[in-house]
């Protein structure tokens, strides 16, 4: 895979993020379905021991396409913990032992035309969601509890093949 420079304009970071999607789209093209649920298995395990996603009041995941790090087991874990159905985004305000699980809704055309989502459900609301033109399942908006929110940071996770 090729390096990416950490500096440079956005006309820079743009042409950036278009080659390493290009080269994590054709590394994705080598996996099997195998290697790619034992590299998520391993990825979702790793992720559900740091220490903030553990303690993290509020926790935003997506929802994945088959050729993606399957994010199935992640949610389940987050559902698994400190996560009660129904619980509002002012209930996990008030009790520090909730969580609050979002995934992401496309609200627009531009890439930036997306909000997260609380899921109150749990997997069987998830489960219930439309899928999009992408088949990945997707939540209505609307405003109340389940009125989108920004999230405030967007770490990324990819696998590789191996040799």
């Amino acid at each position: 895979m090729a390096a990416f420079a950490q500096d440079g304009g956005d006309a820079d970071l743009v042409a950036q993020k278009k080659a390493m999607r290009s080269a994590i789209k054709e590394a994705f093209a080598g996996l099997s379905a195998e290697d790619i649920a034992e590299q998520s298995a391993r990825a979702v395990s790793r992720v559900l021991a740091i220490e903030e996603v553990q303690s993290a009041r509020g926790v935003c995941a997506y929802l994945s396409m088959p050729k993606e790090l399957q994010t199935g087991q992640l949610l389940e874990g987050l559902f698994g913990s400190r996560y009660t159905e129904g619980a509002t985004m002012d209930d996990v305000e008030a009790d520090a032992d909730l969580r609050l699980v979002c995934v992401p809704k496309v609200t627009g055309r531009d890439r930036h035309d997306m909000c997260m989502v609380p899921v109150l459900g749990g997997t069987a609301e998830i489960d219930g969601f439309p899928k999009n033109k992408w088949k990945i399942p997707e939540p209505a908006v609307s405003s109340g509890p389940t009125a989108c929110i920004k999230p405030e940071s967007h770490p990324g996770l990819t696998l590789r093949a191996h040799p």
